[in-house]
């Protein structure tokens, strides 16, 4: 048997009504996958999922992201003989996959930079767990790894 999935889509962005509308049909599924929320309406919206449903509740964005990135920096490290206990990992932006992505990797020293957005709260919360805010020019400075989940373009300048 595998896992299959029936894609709902709805109109609705506001957390309390998404919640509403997602806790109305939960019954007919083992677990709810969200996707293509964005920050910072998807934290509240997986919150109040997780607070009111007995089943596992998950956002796309932020844990599927942030685990194959993690993967991906514990395979790179391993190859390229790097000890990520003794690394500074960098990230660049902070949406909902990136914030995510700092909660994996913030006991590895991760620091994080984002221009000041209505992501904040992602940067109080990783402020918090550990992290810290930085320039970009500083983060590059710092870090040893660089990881950047931003759409925007041209942001790092190649150097040399």
């Amino acid at each position: 048997m595998g896992i299959s999935g029936v894609p709902i889509l709805i109109n609705e962005t506001q957390p309390a009504r998404v919640a509403d509308l997602v806790a109305g049909i939960e019954t007919s599924f083992g677990a709810i996958q969200l996707e293509d929320f964005a920050a910072p309406e998807c934290f509240e919206i997986e919150r109040l999922l997780q607070a009111r449903l007995q089943k596992p509740v998950l956002h796309d964005d932020q844990h599927g992201t942030a685990v194959v990135t993690l993967a991906a920096l514990i395979n790179a490290a391993r190859r390229s003989d790097v000890d990520l206990c003794h690394s500074t990992v960098g990230q660049i932006g902070l949406g909902a996959a990136a914030a995510a992505s700092c909660a994996c990797c913030v006991p590895l020293a991760c620091s994080a930079c984002s221009a000041p957005t209505a992501i904040r709260a992602a940067v109080t919360r990783l402020i918090a767990s550990g992290g810290e805010g930085v320039t970009l020019e500083s983060l590059m400075q710092r870090a040893d790894i660089v990881i950047a989940t931003t759409g925007v373009k041209g942001l790092i300048k190649r150097s040399g």
